[in-house]
């Protein structure tokens, strides 16, 4: 994809398995309110793995990612929200965390 894979908001989102490669942007874009559940997520060659922002939650059980410079990046980018929240189960990352004072990871 030239831009974002999977880009979503707004709602409520189940992924049982997925594959993302080659994403230039984002692989997964979490925003405005969203809750995002996943169950197995395999996420390589991408700029940012998972986006999470504004009031959103991302809860997954397995991730994987492989040569993708920043795997979350949790944050709130709009006034009117708050910030993001991840809460994950096994994890593997071999690239950087970006959470900002308003945003929260969980490993569980």
């Amino acid at each position: 994809a030239g831009n974002d894979c999977l880009d979503v908001s707004s709602g409520k989102y189940s992924i049982l398995k997925s594959n993302l490669d080659n994403c230039d942007d984002k692989a997964i874009s979490v925003g405005e309110k969203s809750n995002f559940n996943a169950d197995n997520v395999n996420i390589s060659n991408s700029n940012i793995g998972v986006a999470v922002k504004d009031s959103s939650k991302f809860l997954n059980n397995v991730i994987n990612f492989k040569n993708t410079k920043i795997c979350f990046q949790i944050f709130q980018k709009k006034q009117e929200f708050g910030g993001g929240n991840v809460e994950v189960k096994d994890i593997n990352c071999e690239g950087n965390y970006q959470v900002d004072e308003n945003s929260v990871i969980f490993y569980r």
